[in-house]
């Protein structure tokens, strides 16, 4: 069987399977071939284990996906959410454009109901060229204090 992705010893050009799958080959250097990889119980399909150390036993085990029950409660409340995404994701975004349409403010806070006047805002400013973006500036302060900055 012959693989996909380039030439075995000897020229021969390399195929996938006959499903039209690309699959893991073997050098046989006793029969100096390129032959398709098998597992024992003759499946041709490529297979990747990790293994993750168990600090309870002290050894490597296979590492086993963990499973939901399907018949059990799957509800998600926005409080759910909320702690998931807690000082991971920005909540609120605020922006301000010039004459042109081009963001030259963009400000990020990770509460979405933070005041403008919250110091806690991620600010960056934009400073264009023409229509060319030439610098990207990033600070913290209130929103409402942007171009008082020290930029």
């Amino acid at each position: 069987m012959a693989l996909t992705g380039g030439t075995r010893k000897g020229g021969d050009r390399i195929v996938s399977d006959v499903q039209g799958r690309p699959v893991l080959a073997v050098y046989d250097s006793e029969n100096d071939v390129i032959k398709m990889a098998t597992t024992s119980d003759g499946d041709n399909a490529i297979k990747i284990y990790n293994f993750v150390y168990n600090s309870s036993t002290l050894q490597w085990e296979r590492m086993r996906q963990p499973t939901v029950d399907l018949n059990g409660d799957l509800t998600v409340t926005m409080g759910d959410v909320e702690a998931a995404t807690n000082n991971t994701y920005w909540r609120k975004t605020l922006y301000d454009y010039d004459g042109d349409d081009n963001v030259i403010y963009k400000g990020v806070h990770i509460t979405y109901n933070a005041a403008d006047s919250d110091t806690g805002h991620y600010i960056i400013k934009y400073t264009y060229t023409g229509d060319n973006l030439t610098k990207k500036q990033l600070a913290t302060g209130a929103w409402t204090n942007r171009t008082g900055l020290s930029w």
